[in-house]
């Protein structure tokens, strides 16, 4: 004869579980859709590929992370395999969070931003800071890497030697009490327990690199520089875009008529059927993981 649970037995787990579950409830409940909350700042997961987890105010337990979660100190942030996110702060500086990378937001406030990561690759676009002496900082177990408005990466290998690679403006990195300045176009290595080596230049293959980037960089300036329109030049430069947009599907539909009407010419081929590239272009480690 199979004996029942006892009632004490049953509450007893019921309230492991909601204990278990409350904490990532109203952690998630008080936070709001990112940027500021009164005297707190939240940074977004903009955009979540593949599988990533985030545990919440250090806490133990993982929840998947999803696009739209406001993110805070505290907080960290895995991705897996082939998996990436974007990840925005308040005054719109970026964080592209590569696979396989371990990163924990420790400080985020207007005068500071600290992240620290520990594994993995970042890819950051960090806007000039208007606030004086505010900083925004990446924390590894090689260095510290403070900036005021760059765009550069972080990577981390298991060992904890960390390379910071700068495509614009300038890094300063920090590694037992010697500071070195990284300019654009070069990259320097550190490892753990010794000081930052000279910087280098690019190789063409990091350059090819950087210029995956470019384009989501150049599409976020201009959304800077839209917003900063009134109202009726944006919608003047809306109806410009429209028209111009609309005089070259014309014109397009024009030559694919002259061409069905020749001889030997205008097969379908299905690559004007096809999809096209999204505008988010990710560096090439992004499909193939970490170097």
């Amino acid at each position: 004869m199979r004996r029942r649970p006892k009632p004490r037995a049953v509450m007893a787990a019921v309230a492991l579980a909601l204990l278990a579950f409350l904490p990532w409830w109203f952690g998630r409940a008080e936070r709001p859709e990112g940027g500021t909350d009164g005297s707190r700042l939240w940074a977004t997961l903009t955009e979540v590929r593949g599988f990533a987890t985030i545990q919440l105010f250090g806490g133990k337990e993982e929840f998947r992370a999803q696009a739209g979660l406001a993110v805070g100190p505290r907080d960290r942030i895995r991705t897996g395999r082939d998996s990436q996110l974007e990840l925005s702060f308040p005054d719109r500086s970026k964080v592209l969070v590569g696979p396989q990378t371990d990163l924990t937001i420790q400080d985020l406030t207007p005068a500071k931003v600290r992240l620290q990561l520990s594994l993995g690759r970042l890819w950051l676009f960090v806007r000039p800071i208007a606030v004086p002496c505010a900083r925004f900082e990446v924390e590894t177990p090689a260095a510290v890497i403070g900036v005021r408005g760059t765009v550069f990466s972080v990577s981390v290998q298991p060992e904890g030697t960390t390379r910071v690679s700068v495509a614009s403006g300038q890094v300063e990195v920090q590694s037992l009490a010697q500071v070195v300045a990284v300019p654009a176009g070069h990259w320097v290595e550190i490892r753990p327990g010794q000081r930052p080596g000279s910087p280098q230049l690019f190789a063409p293959e990091e350059r090819q690199e950087w210029s995956r980037l470019q384009e989501w960089i150049d599409e976020d300036r201009a959304l800077e520089q839209g917003e900063g329109k009134s109202e009726p030049e944006r919608e003047k430069s809306q109806q410009d875009e429209e028209g111009a947009a609309g005089r070259a599907q014309e014109d397009d539909d024009q030559e694919k008529e002259a061409d069905q009407g020749k001889p030997g010419e205008g097969a379908p081929n299905g690559d004007d059927a096809g999809p096209r590239t999204e505008q988010f272009s990710a560096p090439a480690e992004w499909s193939r993981g970490n170097r």
